[in-house]
């Protein structure tokens, strides 16, 4: 199974660039654009929440039923219209998250 993982941050500048793009294209109404980065592994991804977290071991994956098991959505028309490119890596987020995570409190 292969999924794309985009940091909300990267989200929210695409989104930016997407409406600045229509405001200076007001003649183009009804574009749909995709807002993606490349896909990785559940397993790849696993493992690198494991690596940030410190943990050691193996991960084990379970298939789901009825899941898609390959997302790679086209993000060339954004990034060729409007310039916009995800910036920030999948380890590079997830380090983020998991300081974020960190910093809430435990009931």
């Amino acid at each position: 199974t292969r999924k794309a993982y985009l940091h909300v941050q990267d989200v929210a500048k695409a989104y930016l660039a997407i409406g600045q793009w229509q405001l200076e294209h007001s003649e183009q109404k009804g574009e749909v654009f995709n807002v993606s980065t490349s896909s990785v592994s559940v397993y790849e991804l696993v493992k690198s929440i494991m690596s940030v977290a410190g943990m050691g071991g193996e991960p084990i994956i379970e298939d789901i039923p009825n899941d898609q098991h390959d997302e790679n959505l086209n993000w060339n028309k954004v990034a060729t219209l409007t310039g916009w490119r995800p910036r920030i890596t999948l380890t590079a987020g997830l380090a983020d998250t998991w300081r974020w995570f960190k910093k809430i409190p435990v009931a």
